[in-house]
């Protein structure tokens, strides 16, 4: 597969790359200093260790395999998994109404991001966690009712109407509104799992611990601190 690129318009005209925020209009530029090595193997242990909570995280595949996994599923339907391509850490496979295409994860400078066009890059979000990247981009296809992407040799690429994200073929000469909905499970979910995962979309963060629940399930809801 070739590399695959993002560009935001509108959506990101306000945004500041470099904050973990859930939607544009909350991104604020992170004040800088040096980053360490040890921060850097932090950031991607917790990112692995989140991942492999999930239940969506399908590890080591092609993107053959992942195309074979998302064939009968709905459009939208997403898997992340390892990139096939060494320079990068994963890779997002999509189901979309031309087929499967997989755009790759990149970490940079601390931070993950959509494979973007190198003269976009400043433009397009990036979060300090996968998962995060994923619901922004999940809140974003659910708010601007974005239709899916293309298939086998594409980019992600919006073009001129606001806020829209477009699958893009290299040659530039067809393209399709991207979707990004809902994942596909690696394995079954526990009940334990399912109801966390219920109580982050209910509660915000800074109220988890106003639960009236025993303090070991705060800390169990704390680990994962995401809806999906």
């Amino acid at each position: 597969m070739p590399p695959h690129t993002m560009n935001h318009r509108e959506n990101c005209r306000t945004a500041r790359r470099g904050t973990p925020a859930t939607s544009a209009d909350q991104f604020q530029l992170p004040p800088a200093r040096p980053r360490t090595t040890q921060q850097d193997l932090e950031r991607l242990i917790n990112t692995l260790n989140v991942l492999q909570i999930s239940g969506w995280y399908h590890g080591a595949m092609t993107f053959r395999e992942a195309k074979q996994k998302l064939k009968g599923c709905s459009n939208g339907t997403f898997l992340v998994r390892d990139s096939s391509d060494d320079r990068y850490l994963y890779a997002l496979s999509v189901k979309t109404p031309r087929g499967t295409t997989s755009v790759r994860i990149e970490y940079e400078d601390g931070l993950f991001m959509l494979d973007t066009e190198e003269c976009l890059r400043r433009s397009v979000p990036s979060f300090d966690c996968v998962i995060k990247l994923l619901q922004y981009y999940i809140r974003m296809s659910r708010e601007k009712n974005c239709v899916d992407a293309n298939g086998n040799s594409s980019t992600i690429k919006p073009k001129t109407r606001s806020g829209h994200l477009v699958w893009l073929e290299r040659s530039g000469r067809k393209d399709t509104e991207a979707q990004i909905i809902k994942p596909l499970t690696s394995n079954v979910p526990s009940l334990q799992h399912l109801c966390r995962c219920t109580i982050n979309r209910t509660v915000e963060p800074r109220f988890i611990n106003d639960l009236s629940i025993p303090r070991t399930l705060k800390k169990y809801v704390q680990e994962y601190p995401y809806s999906l």
